[in-house]
């Protein structure tokens, strides 16, 4: 399904329905019929998150530059990692879970 590929890919909801072709009005109809679908969508939105970190924790790891990974996780989850881009160097990253 192309919403869930979507939101897969860390779209919000409007860009999403674009995405898969469908309006926001049908969104919202669907998730009114079927209300275990915001479970699924904030799964599939974490997915995203997920991968950023998996792939920021690797290339910490081999030592490379990490700057435009640590700048998407601090706006993209500013509550969890909002000031990664003021620590001094990567070994910092282990106060942030990374």
């Amino acid at each position: 399904m192309l919403l869930i590929a979507g939101f897969k890919m860390g779209f919000p909801i409007k860009q999403a329905c674009i995405f898969a072709g469908i309006s926001t009005d049908q969104y919202k109809y669907f998730v009114q019929v079927h209300p275990e679908f915001s479970t699924i969508k904030h799964y599939c939105q974490t997915f995203t998150e997920i991968a950023v970190l998996t792939n920021l924790f690797k290339i910490v790891r081999d030592g490379k530059d990490a700057k435009t990974l640590m700048w998407y996780a601090e706006r993209v989850m500013p509550k969890e990692y909002g000031k990664l881009g003021k620590r001094c160097c990567p070994k910092c990253l282990k106060e942030y879970k990374l």
